[in-house]
């Protein structure tokens, strides 16, 4: 569940008790009475204030939304979904989600807004960081994206300043530092194995 507690304490922790069921993560709150959180690979938006919180969906729809960033004017949201049978980044007005724009169309995930507004970062595959133009003005025009940062083994688990226009992200390595071996071992008669290994117990 959500809890809302005032940063420098002073204060018990307020439970949003909102009934949706499973577990709600909070993403953003770029306004004191608009909190992002995501539940059930779905995206949903509740004023924590009101006498008797009530979630919303941020965007009604069969389909699911996670991955969630605002850009630097909170106007728009950048956000995941599997609309078209795969992952991939679309922007939508916010917190009405009046517009709509599909950002990628070879895959995209966890975006994230440029300093300036006029660009997202996101993931085309585990390891690939994807830069894509864009021009902002009423609407959103996605324009020409390139490869920015390639990771070898590097995971979904990533995160990136806009500011400095650096980035993080962890990677899988072996014990001694170097590739992860992926090769796939069978092992025939697998206990006759066992024992020798054991020293022939039973």
């Amino acid at each position: 569940d959500l809890w809302v507690h005032e940063s420098g304490g002073g204060s018990d922790p307020r439970h949003l008790p909102l009934g949706i069921g499973g577990d709600e993560h909070a993403t953003a709150w770029p306004i004191d009475t608009v909190l992002v959180f995501e539940t059930g690979g779905d995206l949903f938006v509740v004023n924590p204030f009101a006498d008797t919180p009530t979630a919303r969906a941020y965007v009604e729809a069969e389909y699911g939304e996670s991955g969630f960033d605002l850009d630097p004017t909170g106007r728009f949201a950048a956000y995941r979904t599997d609309e078209y049978d795969q992952w991939d980044v679309f922007v939508r007005d916010f917190p009405t989600p009046l517009g709509k724009w599909r950002i990628s169309s070879d895959g995209g995930d966890e975006p994230r807004w440029s300093a300036d507004g006029q660009a997202l970062y996101y993931l085309r595959d585990p390891g690939t960081v994807v830069r894509h133009e864009l021009e902002v003005d009423a609407g959103v025009t996605a324009l020409g994206s390139e490869v920015v940062w390639r990771v070898t083994n590097g995971t979904r688990d990533w995160d990136f300043d806009p500011n400095s226009g650096r980035g993080v992200m962890a990677a899988s390595v072996g014990e001694d530092g170097g590739e992860v071996d992926r090769s796939l071992w069978i092992v025939v008669n697998w206990f006759e194995e066992l024992k020798r290994l054991t020293g022939g117990g039973e």
